[in-house]
């Protein structure tokens, strides 16, 4: 698994703030982060993202200086597709680890699928992981 970094510090690195980062979530630019379980203050969840975000977020901050346009930013701006593929492969093994493991809940299920959601479309893999929920649903 590859190492994480919080949406705060992420963006303290980058050198912008945290509410600049969700309007680039917001208008497409980063993709949504993952909401883990926040173990520092024993309730709630924390915005994570992959540390390779931090090169994302050097070039959008660049090119929007040069730019100045959120729109040119986001048409030549995407993320690799083999940046995007490995996160989604990461997200389906840690989200189908979830739906097997005993610490599983349908609350913390709808957010880890947003969340495979907002990293791309669903896929067949997705649904493949929303019938082993269907399933233990019955049980």
């Amino acid at each position: 698994m590859s190492a994480k970094i919080t949406l705060h510090e992420a963006a303290r690195k980058a050198g912008i703030s945290p509410s600049t980062v969700y309007h680039w979530i917001k208008n497409g630019l980063l993709p949504r982060p993952e909401q883990v379980p926040n173990i520092e203050k024993g309730r709630g969840v924390r915005a994570v993202f992959p540390e390779s975000i931090l090169n994302s977020m050097t070039k959008i901050k660049k090119s929007l200086k040069e730019s100045h346009s959120i729109k040119i930013v986001k048409r030549n701006t995407s993320v690799p597709e083999t940046e995007k593929k490995s996160l989604i492969q990461e997200n389906l093994k840690e989200l189908t680890d979830f739906v097997k493991s005993d610490k599983y809940n349908d609350q913390e299920f709808e957010q880890r699928l947003a969340n495979l959601q907002g990293i791309s479309s669903v896929s067949s893999s997705t649904a493949g992981i929303y019938i082993i929920h269907k399933e233990k649903e019955k049980k």
